[in-house]
């Protein structure tokens, strides 16, 4: 019988910050934000893509657990979290399982 051992949830996170009028202010966003959900959840975090654009962020967050619906709760609480920024604006997420 084969069982798994855990879930790793990654979501790429597409985030579109309409008042941004500079790269050095969207670093600080982005900064402020992977701060804070590093610090309300157990996740990595990095930004991949959209370095050089000042309005966008390609943000990856990856989460391991044991049972599938501790990974979901993970990835939502993440979710919210950015919603929860005002001048954050979610265009796309998508969950990969493993």
């Amino acid at each position: 019988m084969n069982k798994k051992n855990g879930f790793l949830a990654a979501i790429r996170i597409d985030i579109h910050f309409p008042y941004v009028q500079s790269l050095k202010e969207k670093r600080s966003l982005i900064n402020s934000l992977k701060d804070k959900i590093r610090t309300k959840t157990n996740v990595s975090i990095i930004e991949l893509g959209s370095q050089e654009v000042w309005q966008t962020a390609n943000l990856y967050i990856a989460t391991v657990a044991n049972e599938p619906f501790h990974a979901e709760q993970t990835i939502q609480e993440c979710l919210r979290l950015i919603e929860s920024k005002p001048d954050c604006i979610i265009t796309n997420a998508s969950v990969q399982w493993y």
